[in-house]
């Protein structure tokens, strides 16, 4: 289609306007290419130990995973199609290569997925090797990753020595029958023969990682009194209040105050509130925060943590200052010994038959746990046992655990 341009005659004027116009339009074509990515993470850089968390939400670093020849970290999440297509190709990459020295670790990127969802794949695809997740994504630009299924594998030295595809044998648009390239294995073949890995770079048809962003507070800051406060009466004042289970209390601006950078570390990781089952598996007492009450709360601490306005905190919740949480119960078994512990190291687990018979099969509505020194009990098992009969897991009537709850039935159920 004709464009118009200045009428006039050829000129020194028409050719400095000419050479105006061609700059402008030379300026507008380069503009774009201003916003340029960082440069990648190059071949061959050493790497520092790299730090993430474990599916127990420990904290965890490439030191901890010991001595070997070559670290391969995939980073993977829950949502990538063709990181679920290559779970089964990476198990049987680490069973071939882990008697050789090669440690293969998953580390999770997906900012919705909680480690549970991680936890989960570990049992889904039988995966021995470790699964561990980067929350703030100091991973990911340390090794200048930036897809999923991508793979970093760094040498004894911790050296960058290759960053691509496990092959190219899944893509977005489809699969092949077969690979045509094997890249991450003869990446590894060629490390483990003391050869300089011929392909150190492999493009990554995957899924593009976004990073978590830096919550900026929000235009009119979250106040404690009118949007924190509700949210830990909902969630968390049923063990964090005096006299509860947690160690400390959450009911108090002063209380909540004192322990504001880790409120939010544990409620952006989603470690609080806690709960260890799977979202897909559906509970009555189902515990977690939405996305929008975690940014919330992180916000808040962010914004230096306001009060606002006390007259619109919410009414006070009441505890009953009872020591059971079932109420008084009808029969109370005590363990005929005591176990003494001692004040370090590791503790295996103690079995203890309580001295009662349940002569005729007896059904219950209400069943707790009470240590005689709750501080010192992590988590306890209660099972029943038939006399004549081998020991069953199965039997497992309730338990304790951190943010648990007793068992308490509704009326009209009950235990056998």
């Amino acid at each position: 289609m004709p464009t118009s341009r200045p009428n006039c005659r050829p000129n020194r004027f028409c050719q400095l306007l000419a050479l105006a116009v061609c700059a402008a339009g030379a300026l507008l074509i380069a503009q774009p290419s201003a916003a340029v990515e960082p440069p990648r993470v190059p071949i061959g850089q050493q790497v520092d130990n790299l730090r993430f968390h474990d599916i127990r939400y420990l904290p965890r670093s490439l030191d901890g995973l010991g001595e070997a020849k070559a670290v391969v970290l995939v980073f993977t999440n829950t949502s990538c199609p063709l990181v679920q297509k290559y779970w089964p190709k990476l198990r049987r990459l680490s069973e071939k290569y882990a008697p050789q020295g090669i440690q293969f670790v998953s580390v999770n990127v997906g900012q919705d997925d909680e480690l549970a969802d991680v936890a989960q794949q570990g049992i889904d695809y039988e995966l021995e090797f470790p699964l561990v997740k980067d929350f703030s994504g100091n991973d990911v630009r340390a090794l200048g990753i930036q897809r999923t299924p991508e793979v970093a594998v760094l040498d004894a030295q911790r050296r960058l020595v290759y960053r691509g595809r496990i092959d190219d044998q899944h893509r977005l648009g489809g699969s092949r029958p077969m690979p045509s390239e094997e890249s991450l294995a003869a990446a590894l073949d060629d490390l483990l023969a003391g050869r300089a890995v011929a392909k150190s770079e492999t493009p990554v048809d995957g899924c593009l990682i976004t990073l978590p962003s830096q919550l900026e507070p929000p235009p009119a800051p979250a106040t404690f009194y009118e949007h924190v406060a509700p949210l830990l009466a909902k969630h968390c004042q049923e063990c964090h209040h005096t006299g509860g289970p947690a160690p400390f209390s959450l009911v108090s601006l002063e209380e909540v105050s004192a322990q504001a950078e880790m409120i939010a570390e544990t409620v952006n990781q989603r470690r609080m509130p806690p709960w260890y089952a799977h979202r897909d598996q559906k509970f009555a007492n189902e515990r977690g925060l939405s996305t929008a009450e975690r940014e919330l709360i992180v916000a808040w601490v962010k914004a230096g943590r306001p009060a606002g306005d006390a007259a619109k905190a919410p009414e006070p919740r009441e505890f009953d200052d009872s020591r059971w949480e079932i109420g008084e119960p009808d029969l109370v078994t005590t363990a005929l010994e005591t176990h003494n512990l001692p004040a370090d190291g590791f503790v295996d687990y103690k079995y203890t038959v309580l001295p009662h018979v349940f002569w005729r099969d007896t059904w219950v509505s209400g069943v707790e746990i009470l240590p005689s020194n709750p501080a010192v009990v992590h988590h306890a098992n209660l099972a029943y046992w038939k006399i004549g009969e081998s020991f069953d897991s199965g039997n497992f009537i309730t338990g304790r655990v951190p943010g648990g709850t007793a068992m308490k039935l509704d009326d009209g159920i009950a235990f056998k």
